[in-house]
């Protein structure tokens, strides 16, 4: 069990407080309150005081391609064209993005999500095992989507399909407590 204080407190579901605490017992929220409060109804718990700052809730991105992270800015010439911007995207995964890519992608996303608040994600990817294991080796919460390419050629697509469904079942049945597959 720990305490944690700070100037304030933004609980999202209540008004801001200020010189506020968050009781923290085995990984989850149990009081939150002001801190002299918090500190008396549990006097010996060790408090970590953050001072000048705000404890609230993580951020949620709720729709990310963390396979993607390292290719910002680069379709940004194709915004009005989503036809013309699906094929680059599609090719230059292909052509240009290896296996090791698309995990340091997914890890740069996961990273720079952390750095900007984010503890939950729900992710979509074509990859799905590059965020699947980004996500775990951060310790995010989140929810992994396999996403589904356009099939170039329908002679292909239930190959393509039950490719996918097997990628899919195998990241399923290596779920987490923080990560779970969609």
């Amino acid at each position: 069990m720990k305490i944690y204080s700070a100037d304030n407190i933004l609980p999202i579901s209540d008004e801001p407080i200020k010189g506020g605490a968050v009781l923290v017992r085995d990984g989850r929220i149990a009081a939150i309150g002001e801190k002299n409060s918090i500190a008396a109804r549990f006097p010996e718990t060790e408090i970590e005081e953050f001072g000048d700052a705000v404890i609230m809730p993580g951020f949620v991105n709720a729709h990310s391609h963390l396979e993607l992270s390292i290719l910002r800015g680069f379709l940004d010439a194709y915004d009005d064209d989503f036809s013309s911007w699906l094929i680059k995207l599609t090719n230059t995964r292909r052509e240009k993005l290896d296996e090791r890519d698309i995990e340091l992608s997914a890890m740069f996303g996961a990273l720079e999500g952390i750095t900007a608040g984010v503890t939950c994600f729900a992710d979509i990817g074509r990859y799905g095992e590059a965020g699947f294991r980004a996500l775990c080796k951060t310790r995010l919460r989140g929810i992994l989507f396999q996403e589904t390419e356009f099939s170039p050629d329908s002679r292909t697509a239930n190959v393509d399909f039950e490719k996918l469904s097997d990628k899919f079942e195998s990241i399923r049945q290596r779920e987490t407590d923080l990560v779970k597959v969609g």
